[in-house]
This record gives C-alpha cells, sequence and structure tokens, in this order.
C-alpha cells in the first residue's frame, strides 16, 4: 500500500514523503504542490527550502524552482538570512543567492542567532559575525554544554548578545 507521511508546517508548506523516500510538499490544502521527487528535504525558511536531488543539497523557492545550485553535501536551513553547507568535511555559509559569504573552512558550525555563530577549526573554537570575521575566540572552560541551544554558546558569548543588544561595542 502506497502511504505519504507529512511533516510540521512551515511557511504554509509542509514536507511530506512516500514509502520510497521520495520527498515534496504540501500547502495547507493538502494538495501536492512540489512534486516528491527529491531524496531529502527540510521545511521552508526564509522563503527557500534545503532539499537533496542527485546526491547533492541545494535550495528551492516555493514554486520549486532551483534557486541555490546542488553542490553540497551537506546543507541546513537558512536563518538570519545565511544557512550553512558543507562540503566534505569543511562547512561555511551562503546567502540566499547562493553566494558563498563565510568560506568552506570550518570543520563545524552552528547557524547564526543574534548575529553570530560558533564555529570550529582545528580543535579551535570562535564566535564569527554574518561577515565571517571573528569576534570572540571560546576555551573549552567556557562552554556551557547543557545548553539547550548549542555547546557552542558559553556565558562569555550571552555577554556578548547581551552587550550587543544593549548598544556596547564588541572589541
Amino acid at each position: 500500500m502506497h502511504e505519504d507521511y507529512f511533516f510540521i508546517f512551515s511557511e504554509g508548506f509542509a514536507v511530506v514523503h512516500n514509502n520510497y523516500c521520495e520527498y515534496g510538499f504540501i500547502n495547507n490544502s493538502g494538495e501536492i504542490v512540489i512534486p516528491l521527487i527529491y531524496e531529502a528535504a527540510s521545511g521552508f525558511s526564509e522563503g527557500l527550502a534545503c532539499v537533496k536531488k542527485d546526491g547533492k543539497y541545494g535550495y528551492i523557492d516555493k514554486t520549486g524552482k532551483d534557486i541555490v545550485r546542488f553542490i553540497y553535501n551537506n546543507a541546513r536551513v537558512f536563518c538570519e538570512g545565511l544557512a550553512c553547507v558543507g562540503d566534505d568535511c569543511q562547512w561555511g555559509f551562503i546567502n540566499h543567492a547562493g553566494e558563498e559569504v563565510v568560506p568552506l573552512i570550518y570543520d563545524a558550525v552552528c547557524d547564526f542567532k543574534n548575529g553570530y555563530a560558533g564555529v570550529e577549526k582545528n580543535g579551535d573554537r570562535w564566535v564569527i559575525d554574518t561577515n565571517g570575521k571573528q569576534v570572540m575566540s571560546l576555551v573549552a572552560e567556557e562552554y556551557d554544554h547543557d545548553s539547550p541551544e548549542s555547546y557552542f554558546l558559553s556565558k562569555r558569548l550571552k555577554r556578548l548578545r547581551k552587550d550587543a543588544v544593549e548598544g556596547f561595542t564588541i572589541v
């Protein structure tokens, strides 16, 4: 028997898949609006969905049009205008046009939140801004490993975000 499965709605669409692991999207009326032709899919975020086709990830818009080329081995949803993308073991960030904003040089990355993201390279960890500038180094003792947001968020980073909101200059 052929069955379809669906996930939570995001921006008016829900990811659906069938027993054959083919993914697509339905609208609020339950109509299939983007065919089940993908190997994997995420919900829409900032108008784009991350999907996998022919073994590579790219991004489509709400009409199903390819927006960002299918060239990445790993990819995540957009957060604050940027998406984590990876090729082999290196990660970086792209914008909605698919332009590389932060080079794919990191071993691990977290999504941007309040203008900052945690990154790691060769065991060293930093906080970067949306331009890829390293604004703070993190040392292992500062990590808040129990943080539900990510292990990159330390008390120091939380202070940085608080200061940024209050208008202090980060140096």
